[in-house]
């Protein structure tokens, strides 16, 4: 957006939130009234996202311009129903709201003030939840960070991708074959005792990946079954499948890990690995297939494998 002035040309395509709206602070102190009301415009237009989750800010700054409630109240009223007033603590409503309702229309605040005292919802203004923009630490050769987005939704057991996340995740590190080796006791000297991990595996000659979730983690074993509820597999067709992916989890919960350092690992003897080869096998541990049967031999040698540490 561009708008021309006595003097040249302002454009705010290429600016930043923050400076848009201290170029309208300046507007306004400077009394440029035809920029002013055009950089507002842009600013709720095009960044009102922006203006939502930066509330109180804009707030307090128009309030030290302007200090006639009912201008105040003039230059607000068009968006502050959709503020979603319910995300904002009752500590920050009372000291950073609360001292401008007069801004605020009389049933807009009350209906505020009703969900803070009684928890009722307001019904004039926005209660949706903003979607949280989860940012996946991942560094990986096989999925991209969208797809460790979709498996940290699976760990915390929300197969709807689109819920939200009550914790954030990262994926550290601890074996790469393309740079360790392929063997299942480097895989295992690198991962021994870390904790959950997560294993990822890319054939070949295919773009699908495969995967399992190890929330018990690898340990120093001759060998034994471990009980889990918690452990799942999963497969996708490529690094940007978010339609054909297939998870598969426990059902013989006794049966989900088997620890034993001849394995790089094993869930429940239906994806493992055997010194530089994956094995697949249904065995009614888990409660699906999590490949079609002819699309993937039983056994082959991978591309990659790259175990992280679920933080």
């Amino acid at each position: 957006m561009t708008s021309v002035f006595h003097s040249g040309e302002v454009n705010l395509v290429k600016q930043t939130c923050e400076d848009i709206f201290g170029l309208l602070i300046a507007s306004d102190e400077l009394l440029l009234d035809e920029l002013f009301n055009y950089v507002q415009v842009h600013l709720i237009d095009k960044h009102f996202d922006w203006i939502q989750n930066n509330f109180v800010q804009v707030l307090h700054s128009v309030f030290k311009l302007n200090k006639n409630f009912e201008a105040l109240k003039n230059t607000l009223d068009q968006f502050i129903p959709l503020i979603r007033f319910v995300e904002i603590s009752p500590k920050d409503f009372f000291d950073n709201v609360r001292p401008y309702k007069g801004a605020i229309s009389n049933h807009i605040y009350e209906e505020i003030e009703e969900f803070y005292y009684k928890k009722t919802l307001p019904k004039s203004i926005n209660v949706s939840q903003r979607p949280r923009k989860i940012q996946i630490g991942i560094e990986s050769q096989i999925i991209k960070p969208g797809l460790a987005n979709i498996i940290t939704h699976w760990i915390e057991r929300k197969d709807d991708i689109n819920l939200l996340l009550k914790k954030m995740y990262k994926f550290e590190l601890l074996y790469r074959s393309s740079q360790d080796g392929l063997s299942h006791i480097t895989l295992r000297n690198k991962c021994n005792n870390h904790g959950s991990c997560l294993v990822l595996v890319q054939q070949q000659s295919t773009t699908k990946i495969l995967g399992g979730y190890n929330p018990l983690g690898f340990t120093l074993s001759n060998g034994g079954w471990q009980e889990t509820r918690e452990s799942f597999i999963f497969s996708f067709e490529n690094d940007n499948d978010t339609t054909n992916m297939k998870i598969s989890r426990a059902v013989d919960t006794q049966h989900a890990m088997y620890e034993n350092n001849a394995n790089g690992f094993n869930f429940g003897s239906t994806f493992y690995m055997i010194n530089q080869s994956i094995y697949l096998n249904y065995t009614g541990v888990y409660d699906c297939s999590i490949v079609a049967n002819s699309s993937l031999n039983s056994n082959f040698v991978p591309n990659v494998i790259e175990v992280f540490k679920v933080i």
